[in-house]
C-alpha cells in the first residue's frame, strides 16, 4: 500500500490496544468550520489549525476531526 492510499491514523489508547482513526479531507472539513476547503489548506499553511490537526502523508494534506472539534470547543486555543 503507497503512503498515497494512506487514509487512516493509529493512534495508541492503552498499552497493546490500538484504534484505527479516520482522517477526512478539507473538503469534509470545510462545511464544519463553514469556509471554503481552499481557506482550509491556507488556514493548515498558515498554522492557524494546530499541527495536531493537520496530517501530511507526502504531498496529500488530511485532517483529524476529534482533534479539529476539540480545537474548536477549546476556542481555537492549543491542542493538549
Amino acid at each position: 500500500m503507497s503512503v498515497d492510499n494512506v487514509e487512516l491514523q493509529m493512534i495508541q489508547r492503552e498499552p497493546g490496544e490500538s484504534r484505527i482513526k479516520p482522517l477526512r479531507t478539507a473538503e469534509e472539513i470545510a462545511p464544519i468550520l463553514r469556509v471554503k476547503p481552499e481557506r482550509v489548506y491556507e488556514m493548515a499553511r498558515l498554522g492557524i489549525l494546530p499541527k495536531g490537526v493537520v496530517i501530511k502523508l507526502g504531498r496529500q494534506v488530511r485532517f483529524d476531526e476529534e482533534r479539529l472539534c476539540e480545537w474548536i470547543q477549546n476556542g481555537g486555543k492549543g491542542i493538549k
